[in-house]
């Protein structure tokens, strides 16, 4: 069996769970009982290739930065809110990614730490299927009547909920 044979079953692992539609607890346990065994073949096949690859070739190198990533490449079966991968990530940060050149001068007066606030913001707004405009809006009206020492974490994204405030967003997911 080669990597990408791994990474294949792995991937088949996370498809069964979205298709019984498991969350965190379940979906953590589902993860152990399936994934991690795999991972486990894995990390002895990484072990094996390593004593044999050439250590500057493309495959050593390869291997040996597997090996060294090794300890955050399993976190997900441990917790079932993360991904096998980022790709949420990446397609949240990709319109900024692409619009760099736009944003060149923001940050001449110091706005660049406000609009990446705000970007991270509408990022977690979206990922949590929210309505980012109405979800700023009220924010931004509730802060002024907040103490300014007070907890805010209830303004948070994965805690903010309001039923009479715009309709939710559902997350685009973009193939390639």
């Amino acid at each position: 069996m080669d990597a990408l044979a791994f990474i294949r079953t792995l991937y088949a692992v996370v498809r069964a769970a979205r298709e019984r539609e498991l969350s965190d607890n379940t979906l953590s346990r589902y993860r152990r009982q399936h994934a991690r065994p795999i991972l486990e073949r894995f990390a002895d096949w990484l072990a094996e290739q390593q004593t044999v690859a050439l250590p500057k070739s493309g495959f050593g190198q390869a291997v040996n930065y597997a090996v060294n990533q090794w300890p955050t490449l399993g976190r997900d079966v441990h917790d079932g809110r993360l991904g096998i991968d980022n790709g949420p990530a990446e397609r949240a940060i990709r319109p900024l990614a692409l619009s760099r050149n736009n944003w060149l001068f923001i940050g001449g007066d110091g706005g660049l730490h406000s609009a990446a606030v705000l970007l991270s913001l509408v990022a977690s707004a979206k990922r949590h299927a929210l309505n980012p405009w109405a979800y700023l809006r009220d924010v931004l009206t509730r802060l002024p009547a907040r103490p300014p020492d007070g907890d805010l974490s209830d303004l948070l994204p994965d805690r903010w909920r309001s039923s009479d405030i715009g309709p939710p967003v559902t997350p685009t997911v973009r193939s390639r």
